[in-house]
């Protein structure tokens, strides 16, 4: 009978701490959804009115609100019979926001950040910081022609007597012609390697000091 409790109650208080998380994320996330709508419509911004249209002294009423998310997702579950008792029955009794950032925190910091992150995203900037960055790091490794020329020449040793020789030469007399010289490899000098048409490459470039 011991050991049947024991097992009850772990696998209870497994499943209060699944409903906790569960039930603190979706409230979380509706409480936070209820965004600013003017400062929206007009500036795109996505902040929350922390006194809910009157003056905000504190995050008070936000903090009450996610209780009040919290506890109308703890009351989900159906009524139980009087003889019986809902093991998973939780109540939250108060909420604390951590980490707060307001619009006005460090000379406008939280505004900026928005404004760019909505540009990184529209122009896809992320992925040229990323392009840039990996770029980065082929230069650290310090490619040089003859370095390649003697990779190259191991591979071709490796591939011989494998399938598809027609493709295999191909790829080989690509990386012959796009290797030339015995000085530093330049982009310019890697992109035949992946590429069979580099004249199709759009020629817009973007400046890095920007």
């Amino acid at each position: 009978m011991s050991l049947f409790l024991v097992m009850i109650y772990s696998v209870r208080e497994n499943a209060l701490r699944m409903r906790i998380k569960e039930t603190a994320d979706i409230s979380i996330k509706s409480s936070v959804a209820e965004y600013q709508r003017t400062l929206w419509d007009r500036y795109g911004l996505i902040f929350t009115d922390a006194g809910y249209g009157n003056k905000a002294v504190s995050m008070i009423l936000t903090e009450e609100r996610l209780k009040e998310c919290m506890n109308r997702n703890f009351d989900e579950l159906p009524d139980v019979p009087l003889f019986g008792k809902d093991l998973l029955k939780l109540k939250c009794d108060s909420c604390e926001a951590a980490n707060v950032r307001f619009a006005t925190d460090y000379g406008g910091a939280p505004l900026i950040k928005q404004a760019a992150d909505y540009m990184e995203h529209r122009y896809g900037i992320e992925y040229v910081t990323g392009l840039y960055e990996l770029a980065a790091q082929c230069n650290d490794y310090e490619f040089s022609a003859l370095s390649l020329k003697e990779k190259l020449e191991s591979a071709t040793d490796k591939l011989k007597g494998v399938k598809n020789a027609p493709e295999i030469k191909e790829w080989t007399d690509r990386l012959e012609n796009a290797v030339i010289g015995e000085g530093p490899v330049s982009p310019s000098v890697l992109l035949p390697l992946v590429m069979k048409e580099v004249s199709k490459l759009s020629d817009k470039r973007i400046k890095k000091e920007n």
